[in-house]
């Protein structure tokens, strides 16, 4: 019977499953950098006047304090 070297195709799977993994573990990464950057657009206040940068509070309410 013929001896046959599965070593090398062994190890050829095996670097094709670890560059698969690190792809998909950089996908992923992208992904979630992507999720929360929309869901940090949806959550910025819409008092923020962005055109000049400043901050306008609503009234003292706001954080729950009421004025005395």
């Amino acid at each position: 019977m013929a001896r046959i070297n599965l070593l090398n195709w062994r190890e050829e799977k095996r670097k094709q499953i670890e560059q698969q993994f690190y792809t998909m573990l950089a996908a992923a990464a992208i992904v979630g950098v992507a999720v929360v950057f929309a869901v940090q657009l949806q959550l910025v206040p819409k008092h923020i006047n962005f055109d000049r940068l400043t901050f306008h509070m609503p009234d003292s309410t706001y954080f729950g304090h009421h004025p005395h």
